[in-house]
């Protein structure tokens, strides 16, 4: 009896599905999509594969053994603005955190849209000001609890949060990947207070250190998750109908496939996930895990490049470096970077060099008991940090 393996990939205009059986016959087919109802369109794709082979749909559909999907529906629904609004419950004093973000304006920005820094204005916040509650409580950075959680104030906050119009609710107290008690009861609290409602915990979706990306990533993750779990319960119950007997399983923006269940806890993971997709298998990373990687984008390349030019001598090494087995022009590049450091202000290693001559020169001074210590010379680690 023949087994299959099938890949199905739903886009704006029609769907792809790739069905491989098990003596290595690969077979491809398109159809358009459907809209309203995506899973149609793979069932059509898969209806021409029966067709092709001489089988009925309900027989094929029951040999599968592997079903990966991908899908563009948290993608989609991020760029649409068609996410649920979140409610997000964070640290008292630290409610700014979305919006003062790493106070950098031009992250992800074109190189000519940066050089044009005095106009760029910081972009908006992922959740109103307005939906976002400061709770009382405090934990240190070794897990330890300073301030008790206020359980009447989180039951104020998450009424608040209703009122003003939440439908799910996002969790990132400060350090809570170091001890998660405080986010757990938070939890437990929101949902006697809202029942059925979705709630994301930051200690249990992103547990790191990083208190702008973890609670960013945690507010578009309660966004997405009804949109998500929406789509793939539909895909699901349609394929089950029509005869398939295995779980299919979501391809993530990391390149791995998890099952429908785990994934739409994780909706955020599989955002932008058409660059993993994409990666050619052939690729080295790919070739020693027998998984797809993706490339890193081209603007962090295009910093990197950037950040290194401006470097002084290092660049003209790292330059040199690189074109050694692609370019015969290496003069011509260390040339430029002459000019460059020329054109320059000193670079931080002169700095550093100067600062440790002036400690050199400085006379020894003194302290007596009870008087203020002098202004100190600035050390080459200080100097590095500015």
């Amino acid at each position: 009896m023949p087994s299959y393996y099938v890949a199905s990939d739903i886009g704006g205009t029609f769907t792809d599905t790739v069905v491989i059986d098990s003596a290595g016959a690969v077979g491809r087919y398109k159809s358009s999509t459907v809209p309203d109802n995506p899973a149609q369109g793979v069932l059509d794709t898969l209806v021409l594969a029966a067709d092709e082979r001489g089988v009925p749909l309900e027989r094929l559909l029951a040999d599968v053994e592997v079903f990966a999907h991908g899908t563009t529906v948290a993608t989609n629904a991020m760029l649409e603005g068609r996410s649920r609004r979140v409610g997000l419950i964070q640290t008292r004093g630290f409610g700014d955190t979305l919006t003062i973000m790493r106070g950098f304006k031009a992250t992800g920005l074109e190189e000519d849209d940066i050089k044009r820094f005095r106009t760029l204005v910081k972009q908006p916040a992922a959740v109103p000001r307005r939906l976002i509650v400061e709770v009382t409580e405090r934990i240190d950075y070794a897990g330890r609890v300073v301030c008790p959680l206020d359980e009447d104030d989180v039951r104020g906050a998450v009424r608040r949060l209703q009122e003003a119009g939440a439908e799910v609710f996002a969790v990132s107290l400060l350090w809570s990947f170091a001890n998660d008690v405080h986010e757990k009861r938070v939890a437990e609290i929101i949902a006697e207070e809202a029942p059925g409602a979705s709630v994301t915990l930051s200690s249990e979706f992103l547990p790191r250190i990083g208190e702008y990306e973890r609670t960013l990533t945690t507010a578009v993750n309660a966004s997405l998750r009804p949109v998500l779990k929406t789509s793939l319960d539909s895909f699901e119950n349609t394929l089950a109908k029509a005869g398939l007997k295995t779980g299919p399983l979501l391809m993530q923006s990391n390149g791995g496939l998890a099952t429908f269940a785990e994934v739409e806890k994780r909706a955020a993971a599989t955002v932008m996930l058409a660059r993993s997709a994409g990666s050619s298998p052939r690729s080295s990373p790919a070739r020693a895990t027998g998984t797809a990687t993706s490339s890193p984008p081209t603007w962090a390349a295009r910093v990197s490049t950037s950040a290194w030019s401006s470097t002084g001598g290092r660049s003209c090494r790292t330059r040199r470096s690189s074109a050694a087995t692609n370019s015969p022009s290496r003069p011509w590049r260390c040339a430029r970077s002459a000019r460059a450091r020329a054109r320059s202000p000193p670079s931080a290693t002169a700095s550093c060099r100067s600062a440790r001559s002036r400690q050199a020169r400085a006379p020894a001074r003194r302290v007596t008991a009870g008087a203020a210590p002098g202004p100190r010379w600035p050390t080459p680690t200080s100097c590095w940090a500015t």
